[in-house]
């Protein structure tokens, strides 16, 4: 489904199709354009380079079945006021619901630990609604608007598994939830620029990228990409403090004895 918004006092009705003339279908010329847009070729991990990462135990605690009530506080962080996708359910409307009755929560339960055990995320959880955004130029071309996909709210960016997961590591040592620790919280913009690659630099996102299966197809190659930038932070940040270390032991030498002020009178005969 293709809607138009924008501040300016104009439609896509008359944009051009690929070669420069006014189509008869706008949304069939809507669809290829995010067709081609949206489905480029992702680059693939170095699987020799990922068997040379180090090995981390499992957490136990993030490897056991989201409870019950992890799923109802998940529920009730749900932001409110948000854009509503295909299935026209409000983040409101969906915890007054779950809250009054438990019978929908324990379904809705259900539905979250298949998607966490499997992967498989509904499809309506993937369903979109595409508006455009018109950004500035010739607005018969396409390139010229900005498509926004409008999710349903039960599995927009993740935010319940995410959710699950921070509380989960929350009672972790070291963890501080939004700093450098909190990994979770940046994974799935991590795995977007992953699947990007060199595409990033060029300003280009795809948008598909940021589809909830991608927390779990891709999530061997993130990993090991995640580590190996971890590692590499750890090395240069472990580098930085040595050089300070060798930086303040060789002060005092490189110093040497201080000078006298100007007028100062001499101690001692």
């Amino acid at each position: 489904m293709i809607d138009v918004e924008g501040k300016r006092s104009f439609t896509s009705q008359n944009i051009k199709d690929e070669d420069g003339k006014v189509p008869t279908f706008i949304r069939q010329r809507w669809a290829r354009w995010f067709h081609k847009l949206l489905n480029t070729k992702s680059p693939t991990i170095d699987l020799h380079a990922a068997d040379k990462v180090k090995r981390w135990p499992t957490c136990v605690p993030l490897d056991d079945i989201p409870s019950l009530l992890e799923v109802e506080e998940a529920v009730r962080e749900m932001a409110n006021r948000k854009a509503v996708g295909p299935d026209d359910l409000p983040a409101e409307l969906i915890k007054l619901f779950l809250d009054g009755d438990q019978g929908l929560l324990r379904e809705f339960h259900a539905i979250v630990v298949d998607v966490w055990q499997t992967g498989d995320v509904p499809q309506q959880w993937k369903d979109a609604t595409i508006k455009v955004l018109f950004k500035k130029g010739d607005t018969t071309e396409c390139g010229n608007y900005r498509g926004i996909s409008v999710v349903a709210n039960a599995g927009k960016d993740s935010r319940l598994p995410k959710r699950m997961l921070l509380g989960a590591m929350a009672g972790g040592v070291g963890y501080r939830g939004g700093q450098e620790s909190d990994w979770v919280s940046r994974l799935g913009e991590d795995l977007v620029a992953f699947n990007m690659g060199d595409e990033k630099e060029g300003g280009e996102w795809k948008e598909s990228a940021r589809d909830p299966e991608v927390w779990y197809n891709k999530v061997e190659d993130g990993a090991a990409w995640f580590m190996r930038k971890l590692h590499r932070q750890e090395a240069e940040a472990s580098a930085k403090r040595q050089r300070a270390r060798d930086a303040e032991a060789e002060g005092p030498a490189i110093s040497g004895p201080k000078r006298k002020r100007v007028g100062e009178a001499a101690v001692g005969g």
